[in-house]
């Protein structure tokens, strides 16, 4: 009987593992600036102004499912939004890499 308040703890520690993460504690997935090379400066700054609305909208929904896996796990031991596919851990992280990189390029080409 002692052992069970362990054997239940271990339990919601390993199924929160599983959980969606912030979006601010996913990193950038490395894009490399050169493909925007060719690009005006007006293009580029385009170009970020769309990158960055669209790395505000999934890391909404990001943050959103990290806080429904939360109360999930809470009130019934699952992550429920990464079972159900809402973790967007990977676009959040395109997005972030999207952005670096065309500041990277905005920087050399908009002098």
């Amino acid at each position: 009987m002692k052992s069970l308040p362990l054997v239940v703890s271990l339990g919601v520690v390993l199924l929160a593992t599983g959980c969606a993460a912030p979006s601010s504690s996913i990193s950038a997935t490395h894009v490399p600036h050169q493909q925007h090379a060719n690009q005006s400066c007006g293009d580029l700054i385009m170009q970020r102004s769309r990158i960055v609305m669209s790395l505000s909208d999934v890391s909404s929904q990001q943050d959103a499912a990290a806080a429904a896996d939360k109360v999930g796990v809470f009130l019934v031991g699952l992550p429920i939004s990464s079972i159900f596919g809402e973790d967007k851990e990977g676009q959040v992280a395109l997005q972030k890499g999207r952005l670096i990189a065309i500041d990277a390029a905005i920087q050399l080409t908009c002098k």
